[in-house]
């Protein structure tokens, strides 16, 4: 994930570094940018570089945060834009660029930290992807890669795991877990491990399982039992 945040304040920079430490995790890949000025942000831009989240200041030099923003969803309309501002008149104008929050200066601290846990999420469920060995109609392996957004539901079936896709495509690999995934929010991928949680049971006597799996479905850790 590439964040740039642009501030003509240093002490407004290190405000919203240190709120962003502290809610990512040492897992979590990311390219943090500080920019003391619109103009060198624009350049990234015209060179070919996007990034994924823009936290900008607006009342700024020469090119506010504002501009830079409607010149950037010229070529970039999917990064999401935070707008921290101690002027109020230009919140409307947010909307025309897509923003996704306006937050007023004094910096609320909880407010930013909730919303970089935001973007965090839903960082991760449009890019990260399980790389896993299938196994094809003719029962050769196959190395694939699907994107966690992608998946609908997992089950377990005699030795075999079967994920199934938005796309009505099902992926058969060797493994077993107990239990049904019930959908792509009961999946993700950890340093290249499959994490999955499960509900195995009737509604009356219902068990929640936590598997972890390898790149080949061999399950490597596993909780089962859970809020039973």
């Amino acid at each position: 994930m590439r964040i740039a945040v642009c501030d003509d304040q240093k002490h407004n920079l290190d405000i919203v570094k240190s709120f962003w430490e502290d809610v990512v995790d040492g897992n979590f890949n990311y390219e943090y940018i500080e920019f003391t000025c619109a103009e060198d942000l624009l350049v990234r831009y015209k060179n070919g570089e996007k990034f994924d989240l823009l936290v900008l200041d607006i009342e700024m030099g020469d090119v506010s945060g504002m501009e830079a923003a409607r010149r950037i969803r010229r070529v970039d309309k999917n990064a999401k834009i935070i707008f921290i501002t101690a002027y109020e008149q230009y919140i409307r104008e947010a909307f025309d660029v897509a923003a996704m929050y306006y937050l007023d200066k004094p910096i609320d601290e909880i407010k930013l930290k909730k919303l970089f846990r935001r973007c965090i999420r839903e960082y991760r469920e449009q890019n990260y992807a399980l790389y896993f060995t299938i196994l094809t109609e003719r029962q050769q392996e196959e190395k694939v890669k699907l994107p966690v957004k992608d998946v609908l539901y997992i089950e377990s079936y005699m030795r075999y795991v079967i994920i199934h896709t938005i796309d009505n495509q099902e992926y058969k690999t060797k493994g077993k877990v107990n239990g049904t995934a019930l959908n792509q929010f009961s999946v993700d991928e950890y340093n290249g491990y499959l994490r999955i949680a499960t509900t195995a049971g009737n509604f009356q006597n219902a068990k929640n399982n936590l598997y972890v799996l390898d790149s080949d479905m061999v399950i490597v850790g596993m909780v089962e039992g859970l809020a039973k």
